[in-house]
């Protein structure tokens, strides 16, 4: 679904390039309705690859933390619940999260950027500068994808 929604949004080629889909919603969640929705999610779920967690994915989802601005919140005994048994898992995961939070913090500190334009980027799970030099190509990017003007 997400894969569609991007090539339908923004050419399959810029679609394959940072394709992660997402996986079916269950019946009990509600629809992602919004262009934020889906880039949060599209954003966190990349997260979950890159640290080697995304069989847990439908786990966080279930646990409503399924999403960038949850990192901070996540420690030993929320993987637990989350479903995360194994010690190492846990362990690497978070020194993942750690990094990923002095990114999160490096780019809001980031000279450029004002705190509209970092508030109105966060929204859209863009919380470092690695994952805005991923999404935006040009001026024009940041228009069409996060309706941010000038």
């Amino acid at each position: 679904k997400m894969q569609a929604h991007d090539d339908e949004k923004y050419g399959a080629a810029a679609a394959s390039e940072h394709a992660v889909s997402l996986p079916p919603q269950s019946q009990s969640q509600r629809p992602l309705d919004t262009e934020a929705e889906w880039s949060v999610q599209r954003q966190f779920r990349r997260f979950l690859k890159s640290a080697n967690m995304l069989q847990y994915a439908e786990q966080f989802r279930e646990n409503v933390c399924f999403d960038m601005e949850s990192i901070p919140e996540f420690d030993d005994a929320l993987l637990k619940e989350i479903g995360i048994i194994k010690t190492m898992p846990r362990k690497k995961f978070l020194k993942k999260c750690k990094e990923m939070m002095k990114e999160m913090e490096a780019f809001k500190d980031l000279k450029g950027i004002s705190e509209f334009w970092y508030a109105r980027l966060r929204q859209y799970g863009v919380v470092t500068k690695q994952i805005l030099c991923e999404e935006i190509n040009d001026r024009n990017d940041i228009k069409k994808k996060y309706e941010i003007d000038d």
